[in-house]
């Protein structure tokens, strides 16, 4: 099972429809303006402190985020504790991320470091507190 640490970005046709299945007109611009990859720690100081909106529109599992006509699709420390929740519950070998350098380390938006990890942790050895603790943005 894969956990990225990124989202990707597209741009909307129209900045009031943004749920999953919106119009789009080709790929977005990322906030630290290389690719079309919106890094976790990018995201959640977005939410967490810019303004941007965030959904879960699959029952809490797969956040999307969106300001004007950028929208991100993205895992966060919920989705990864989901995630690794859902490998431990079904005997699957384990969960490979991608790129660990993309998890709020320093921290910048999170009151812990590496929320990304710890809710992989967390969810399949049961270590540590749960991503409500890691003061990162809202679910």
């Amino acid at each position: 099972m894969g956990v990225p640490f990124y989202g990707h970005t597209f741009k909307l046709q129209d900045k009031n429809k943004h749920g999953i299945g919106a119009p789009i007109a080709g790929e977005g611009k990322t906030p630290h303006g290389e690719g079309d990859n919106a890094w976790y720690s990018e995201m959640c100081d977005l939410v967490k402190n810019k303004g941007w909106a965030k959904e879960d529109p699959d029952q809490g599992h797969d956040p999307i985020s969106y300001h004007d006509l950028t929208w991100v699709g993205y895992d966060d420390p919920y989705a990864a504790f989901d995630k690794s929740t859902w490998v431990k519950q079904n005997g699957y070998g384990g969960i490979i991320v991608w790129e660990i350098t993309q998890d709020d380390f320093q921290p910048k938006c999170c009151s812990k470091s590496y929320p990304m990890l710890r809710a992989i942790n967390h969810g399949l050895y049961g270590t540590g507190s749960g991503p409500e603790t890691y003061g990162c943005e809202h679910k």
